[in-house]
């Protein structure tokens, strides 16, 4: 048998044994706590956000000194799972705790709620300022992450949580427990055991069935004891100060039970439980959770309040069981009297119940009682024979008695039956959902909201049952349909009635301009249904134009209804630059050809079995086909035309034959397909993704870790127009995602607010008449360069194939092509601009030659920019690679040396580039240079001190990878030496070039690299220092002038200069401290060591400087009061400075 690999780290049983802890079994730890710290404190951030109650001020959640719960209790978790678990998990610490603090039946209405919200398929209607619409919001993204991650043990975990949990929790709470297995078996129920093995599944990404289970079961009922016992041993003293403090009503522990069942002590009563404990983990427990309670604040935070005598708990306890006097318990009939500190603790072993204090005033904590029988749906109407219609005495006239029955309202419980039975199938409740979702904009009241959703679902249910007769459809969402049920007339006849209903209901609770949409959207949804029956019965097929025309109305004009009632009762007068009315109608859209997609595939299980051929419904895969494929028309109009076309005819459905050749004859013309495309293509279209894991687009682990309310994909600059001005409305931060590449959070990802995606404007465009490449803002410099190779053009642009074109250019921009041309920025042309207040401008030196030039170097503080027109120039092949050495002292002294002498000659020739760096990797330092000569020429003379001269260096070089190539080539070789998902951080500083100082910051690196790798990162295979060196030769300086220069304020006088980038990279977030606290030393030491000998030069690159570094105030006082008078010409009221929190700021 092949041993069992680990992804988890174990815990030394000496450091266990630091906190108390116990455990006879080996304790384990996820590699990637960092992940479940990051979700506990998302949730920590949504609750506080959604909920406003405080209670997260007041509960102490998953964190822990010794690790995150979540990553000690599933260790071996599916790293991208670990932060949904350690989610849940804060949610049912937090939700515990409230319950704690509650009645039995104020403690169950909570639960009920929660277990509302944790159903993906709850419909409610819920006023948005209600706890129930709160909770809903906060667990909604991540049920939907669950579901992402792992669809069918998603739902099953899910399901768990709120079935096994939640709609059982409290229940019994009333029954005293008299054994053990009675108070486990509540226990597990009450405490949520059941759903620890549905979430360790999830984590694992396992599904057990029913045998296995059983197999199993011995080892979770092991493992459930030693849970338990183990909270109940750790959390005692906590919870009982909880009681005597009035924050909580109740106890439930072991300790109680086996003082109260067994005469023991507490201290004797913990000891037993401690024993209980041994023994299940003899017969197989969990230690992780036993770790973790002994450490964590949650159950040990207790210890250092201080007392009202002032006093530590710790030493209240010492005092009290060090002389061997321990509070005693004693029974009271069927109570147990627990007496600590002066204060008796009445309890019936499942729960205390009350509390007597000093004086003998007994203080109730929960009361149970009885429910009321829900009153009956229908009552009888009182029929009053007091009044003769004629105005006579009945009983003096002889007269028929048929002429004596009183006019009354008939019953509608005939009227109702067909509406109340579909109403009663499963919906998608999709409608429900976008009311709710609209009404974040348009903020309509409650009462509103309440009964548009109403009035919306008994209009779509009479439809549902029109839809059904109409197409002689036997079934809908797996049911009979209505007319199968309650037959034809009466189902006619319920549907209209519905639609009577809806417009009165509308009449009496809403404006008149509600009523006229109501009534204009009906028109047209009839009008849109005649066409579909008309098509069928004539056997006619439509053109695709035709077909979503008719969509539009059927389908769409109920969205179209409901956002035209909510826009008439709403209390916001506008909403600038959010196009609903296109939304519902690409939805409708949408929806409809998704639905008819769907009918072929695995939808069929609720509607039936390609039903819509059944139905001889002209779907869009059939207009499709028939439009685009003429020579199928006689096989599917030769079926279809053998259909019944009227309800009143018995309906059957086709053969299975019949199907089958249907079915090739579409997908064998791809006409299935093209609906998916549409679909897809829908969701592509530029809409808010509502709180995505927006993760994937970002290099570095700290903007992966932002979690934005919404990521808006945008398409046009008419889509950043939109966020702008939404932002300026609403005073929603955002942020701007070009390439993803900075390492600062909040840089390009806003955490909370929106994030805009740039991807989607990411074209290149070549005008080689004009001279200029015009690119997307969204672009990253890989595509870029594979465009341009094939015209043998180019542009000043990055180096790496990863970093996005917006970062760059706004920063300034160091090149292969700079020796020539200068930064990147002084190379761009033209500058299209979204201003502050939602405007669109073209900037260049002639147009506004005041804001052109703050761009150059500026950052992000003057708009959205969404694409750079760059000076295009020819370009063939270079030279150029990567040459590496290791770090000896020779090797230090040769390279610092031919670095500091290609510095002053780089004026020399201006089509060579260098850059140097000391790095450290999977345990060896070297050095490596990169050297690039722009016109193709194999090691050009000014690289001679750069040759492989094993006498000079004292060593051979240890790879080089030197050749001819691409420019795109080579900008790739140098990506893969900054990988995504790694921990980054980037700081800079500039000096005057010299060698003594060079030699002094390698010595400085590399004493902290090791210091760092003595406190633990040298368990970090990924762990990746580097100081990076570059030269600005007085070429650089002197090409920057072009065009009324940048304002990064280099004067050509003050070069050489070197640029340095002291750039780290690591794996867990638990080292960050060490790292930054390295990193700063090394830029210390080396700015003191150069301020002392005359070597600081002030400016700081604003691409190499970390988030509390100031690189535009190092422009120079002058530029910085010139970079203010253009804010205030362009953003007087601060938008970006205020709204985009990411990027360096003008102070």
């Amino acid at each position: 048998m092949e041993p069992l690999s680990y992804q988890s780290k174990l815990v030394p049983a000496e450091t266990a044994r630091e906190t108390g802890c116990f455990t006879t079994l080996p304790i384990r730890i996820h590699p990637r706590d960092d992940l479940a710290d990051a979700a506990s404190r998302r949730f920590v951030g949504d609750w506080a956000r959604e909920m406003r109650d405080g209670r997260e001020k007041k509960t102490y959640f998953s964190f822990s000194p010794v690790g995150n719960w979540s990553s000690l209790i599933y260790p071996e978790a599916i790293p991208e799972r670990l932060g949904v678990l350690a989610y849940l998990s804060d949610l049912g610490l937090i939700h515990d705790d409230t319950g704690e603090g509650l009645s039995i039946e104020d403690a169950q209405a909570e639960h009920d709620e929660l277990h509302d919200a944790l159903n993906p398929d709850d419909k409610r209607n819920l006023d948005p300022a209600s706890r129930a619409m709160k909770t809903k919001k906060l667990v909604s993204q991540c049920i939907l992450e669950c579901i992402n991650l792992d669809h069918e043990v998603g739902l099953n975990m899910l399901a768990a949580f709120r079935d096994v949990w939640l709609a059982i929790s409290e229940k019994n709470s009333d029954k005293e427990a008299q054994t053990l297995e009675e108070y486990l078996q509540y226990r597990s129920d009450n405490g949520g055991m059941l759903v620890f093995w549905p979430m360790l599944q999830f984590s694992l990404g396992i599904s057990l069935s029913e045998a296995e289970h059983q197999l199993v079961q011995p080892i979770i009922d092991a493992a459930t004891e030693g849970l338990l016992l183990a909270n109940d041993y750790f959390s005692w003293e906590r919870e009982l100060r909880e009681l005597q403090s009035g924050h909580s009503k109740r106890i439930v522990s072991a300790v109680e039970l086996f003082a109260r069942t067994k005469g023991l002590s507490v201290e004797g009563a913990k000891e037993a439980v401690k024993a209980r404990i041994i023994k299940s983990e003899s017969d197989f427990s969990v230690s992780g959770n036993h770790y973790w309670c002994s450490a964590c604040p949650r159950q040990n935070a207790w210890k250092n309040e201080t007392l009202p005598n002032g006093q530590k708990h710790n030493d209240v306890e010492q005092n009290q069981n060090g002389n061997g006097h321990h509070s005693p318990l004693s029974s009271n009939g069927s109570d147990t009297i627990l007496q600590i500190n002066g204060i008796k603790i009445i309890s019936n072993g499942n729960g205390v119940k009350a509390v007597v204090n000093g004086n003998g005033v007994k203080r109730k904590l929960s009361q149970c009682g009885l429910a009321t029988p829900e009153e009956d749906l229908f009552t009888k109407k009182k029929r009053d024979s007091g009044i003769d219609v004629l105005g006579q005495d009945n009983h003096n006239l002889d007269v028929h008695e048929v002429s004596q029955y009183p006019l009354y309202k008939p019953s509608n419980l005939a009227m109702d039956a067909p509406a109340a039975y579909i109403c009663g199938m499963p919906s998608k409740g999709v409608r429900g959902t976008l009311i709710d979702a609209l009404n974040t904009w348009l903020h309509v009241p409650p009462a509103a909201v309440k009964t548009i959703t109403s009035v919306v679902n008994m209009l779509h249910n009479a439809s549902l049952i029109l839809d059904d007769l109409e197409d002689n459809s036997p079934l809908r969402r797996g049911l009979p349909s209505a007319h199968v049920i309650f037959g034809q007339a009466q189902s006619i006849n319920s549907a209209n009635f519905l639609f009577v209903r809806a417009v009165q209901e509308v009449a009496q609770s809403l404006s008149p301009a509600a009523l006229t949409a109501v009534l204009e959207e009906l028109e047209g949804l009839y009008l849109g249904q005649s066409w579909d029956l008309y098509w069928k019965f004539n056997l006619a097929c439509p053109t695709e134009s035709e077909y979503v025309n008719m969509i539009d109305h059927k389908t769409g004009g109920m969205f179209r209804m409901l956002l035209r009632i909510m826009q008439a009762e709403s209390a916001v007068a506008e909403t600038p630059g959010l196009d609903f009315e296109r939304l519902t109608l690409l939805f409708g859209r949408f929806f409809q050809i998704r639905d008819d997609y769907m009918n072929f595939g695995d939808y069929a299980a609720q509607k039936g079995i390609c039903e819509d051929l059944d139905e001889g419904k002209f779907s869009y895969p059939i207009v499709y086909c028939l439009t685009n494929h003429p020579e199928y028309r006689a096989h599917i109009l030769g079926v279809f035309r053998q259909r019944p076309t009227v309800a009143t005819t018995t309906a059957s459905p086709l053969s299975k034959e019949s199907k089958a050749h249907l079915c090739i004859s579409l997908s064998s013309q791809l006409s299935v397909e093209s609906g998916g495309d549409y679909v897809a293509d829908f969701e592509q279209q530029p809409i808010a993704t509502a709180g995505v894991d927006a993760g994937s687009l970002f290099w570095a682990q700290q903007q992966q870790a932002v979690r934005p309310a919404c990521v808006v994909h945008a398409r046009g600059v008419e889509d950043v127009v939109v966020v702008v001005r939404t932002s300026r409305s609403t005073g929603c931060p955002f942020a701007v995602r070009g390439g993803g590449h900075s390492d600062i959070p909040g840089a390009s990802n806003s955490d909370g607010g929106i994030t805009v995606n740039m991807a989607g404007l990411s074209d290149v465009e070549v005008d080689a008449s004009a001279g200029v490449a015009r690119v997307g803002a969204g672009a990253k410099w890989g595509a870029v360069f594979k465009e341009l190779d094939k015209t043998n053009k180019t542009v000043v642009g990055g180096r790496l194939t990863g970093v996005g074109v917006g970062g760059l250019l706004l920063g300034g921009g160091l090149s292969h092509f700079s020796g020539l041309h200068g930064w990147a920025c002084d190379n761009v042309r033209n500058y299209e601009l979204v201003l502050a207040n939602g405007s669109i401008i073209d900037v260049s030196h002639s147009t506004h030659p005041d804001l052109y030039r703050a761009l150059r170097g500026g950052g992000n503080n003057f708009g959205v920019v969404t694409r750079f027109d760059l000076d295009l120039f020819d370009q063939g092949p270079m030279w150029g690679g990567l040459h590496v050495w290791p770090l000896m002292p020779d090797v230090t002294s040769a390279i610092t040396s031919a670095f500091v002498e290609f510095a002053h000659d780089a004026p020399s020739d201006k089509h060579v580039s260098l850059f140097a760096g000391l790095g450290f990797m999977q345990g060896n330092f070297a050095w490596a240079v990169g050297q690039y000569d722009t016109l193709g020429r194999e090691e050009p003379p000014i690289f001679a001190k750069f040759r492989d001269d094993a006498e000079t260096y004292g060593a051979p070089k240890i790879v080089s990878t030197a050749r001819v190539t691409s420019l795109s080539d080579l900008a790739e070789e140098l990506n893969l030496s900054e990988p995504a998902g790694m921990r980054s951080r980037f700081t800079t500083a500039t000096f005057k070039v010299d060698v003594d100082l060079l030699q002094l910051m390698a010595g400085y690196f590399v004493e902290e690299v090791e210091r760092a790798l003595d406190k633990g990162l040298s368990e970090d295979a990924r762990f990746a220092p580097m100081l990076g060196i570059q030269p600005l030769g007085k070429n650089i300086l002197q090409a920057q002038a072009k065009r009324g220069g940048n304002v990064m304020g280099l004067e050509e006088e003050s070069g050489p200069l070197i640029v340095c980038s002291f750039g780290w990279e690591w794996s867990d977030e638990a080292n960050d401290a060490i790292v930054t606290a390295g990193i700063q030393s090394v830029l210390e030491q080396s700015v003191a060591a150069a301020k002392e000998r005359g070597l600081y030069h002030p400016f700081k690159y604003m691409n190499y400087a970390a988030e509390d570094q100031d690189p535009v105030g190092s422009y120079g006082d002058e530029n910085v009061e010139f970079l203010k008078k253009v804010k205030e010409t362009y953003d007087s009221e601060g938008l970006f400075a205020k709204l985009v929190p990411g990027g360096h700021k003008i102070k």
